[in-house]
């Protein structure tokens, strides 16, 4: 019965206890990756006041939020990763206002990091 016990344990908790560091970057890319492609949408006809900007916005800052504690084997990844929590903290102070050039000029430096990254390791 402990032998079964274990088995199941390992079953049940198996994915989330042996999760690669890959397998908890790609988690949270696809979490945000709706409200990214929303956001797109918006970003082309340069709707920053639609309010739906500010919210895809905002499901993006909370959900990169588990990139903080990832540690990749690669420096540059990391080195990555830093950069872009730099620069969603600045958008995220940047999003609480109403200044909408300042969105737009925000969100094209978070997209750029987006892309450099992807570029690298998509």
């Amino acid at each position: 019965m402990k032998k079964f016990l274990a088995i199941a344990s390992v079953f049940v908790l198996g994915s989330s206890a042996f999760a690669s560091v890959e397998d908890d970057v790609l988690e949270v890319m696809e979490e945000i990756s709706k409200p990214g492609k929303n956001i797109k949408k918006l970003v082309k006809k340069s709707d920053y006041k639609n309010p739906e900007f500010k919210t895809n916005a905002a499901i993006i800052i909370k959900q990169y939020e588990a990139m903080r504690s990832i540690k990749h084997e690669e420096k540059m990844f990391n080195d990555f990763n830093a950069k872009m929590i730099t620069e969603l903290d600045a958008f995220a102070k940047i999003v609480k206002g109403d200044d909408f050039d300042a969105m737009k000029a925000g969100w094209t430096k978070v997209g750029a990091t987006c892309k450099e990254c992807h570029t690298e390791y998509k």
